[in-house]
C-alpha cells in the first residue's frame, strides 16, 4: 500500500541560551524513513551584522545533518530559549521517525554544559481529540454524495445514523465500537436496502456514549 508523503517543520532549540557560546549537534537518520529537503538558520543567525555564525553541513545520501555555530551576541528571549536551525522535513509515511543526535553544547568560557548521544522519536500522529464532536457535512446541500466527520476522545460505543423529516430510520451508517481519533466516511445518498433516497431534508444523528448531537443535511437531485 502506497504511503502519503508528509510536508513536516523541525525547530531545533536550546535551553538557557545566557551561559551558552557555541555547540554542535550531529543528526543521523534513516534515509528510507525521511529526507530532509533544507536546513534553515534560527532567528540567532537571520541577522549577519551581529556576528553570530553558523555552519550546515548535510549529506542527503547517508541521512546526516551537522550543525556548528557560534553565538558572539545573545538576544534574550522570553523563555530564554535560542532557535538554532529549523529543519524541513519529508516525511515518507511513517508515524514515527527515529533520530540519533550527538549533542556538545559549550558555555562562555567553553566549558562542557552537555555532551553525548541521545535518540529520538519523532511522532507524526496528530494530537487526540479532547472532546467528542459532529461536524457538519461537506458539501451542504449535495447530491450524490457527502462527506460526514467526527471525532471521539477515547474508545466509544458510536451511533451515526440518517433520518428523514418523519423520524424515520433511512440508513446506519457507523453501529460499533470505535478506537479514539479522527473519522471520516461517505454517505451515497441511499438507504439501508441500497436504495436512492429522494431530494429533502434529513438529519444525521451522532451517538457516542452519553454524547448526542444532531445536524440537518439537505439532499437537492
Amino acid at each position: 500500500m502506497e504511503k502519503n508523503h508528509q510536508k513536516l517543520q523541525v525547530v531545533i532549540k536550546v535551553a538557557d541560551v545566557q551561559r551558552l557560546l557555541a555547540g554542535e549537534v550531529l543528526l543521523n537518520y534513516d534515509t528510507s524513513y525521511v529526507r530532509i529537503e533544507s536546513v534553515i538558520p534560527g532567528e540567532y543567525f537571520k541577522d549577519k551584522a551581529k556576528g553570530n555564525l553558523l555552519f550546515i553541513e548535510k549529506k542527503d545520501s547517508i541521512g546526516y545533518v551537522k550543525l556548528d555555530w557560534l553565538l558572539l551576541e545573545q538576544k534574550i528571549a522570553e523563555n530564554n530559549d535560542a532557535s538554532i536551525a529549523v529543519l524541513k522535513i519529508n516525511n515518507l509515511g511513517e508515524d514515527e521517525l527515529p533520530f540519533e543526535a550527538f549533542i556538545d553544547l559549550r558555555g562562555v568560557n567553553m566549558d562542557t554544559l552537555s555532551r553525548g548521544w541521545q535518540e529520538y522519536l519523532l511522532s507524526t500522529k496528530p494530537p487526540l481529540p479532547a472532546s467528542y464532536e459532529l461536524y457538519q457535512n461537506f458539501p451542504n446541500p449535495f447530491n450524490n454524495t457527502t462527506k460526514i466527520r467526527y471525532q471521539l476522545p477515547r474508545y466509544s460505543d458510536v451511533k451515526l445514523t440518517i433520518y428523514n423529516i418523519l423520524g424515520q430510520k433511512v440508513k446506519h451508517l457507523i453501529n460499533k465500537r470505535q478506537e479514539a481519533g479522527y473519522y471520516e466516511l461517505t454517505w451515497d445518498g441511499r438507504n439501508d436496502f441500497g436504495n436512492a433516497v429522494a431530494s429533502g431534508l434529513y438529519f444525521i444523528e451522532f451517538r457516542a456514549e452519553k454524547y448526542r448531537k444532531m445536524l440537518k443535511i439537505l439532499l437537492v437531485k
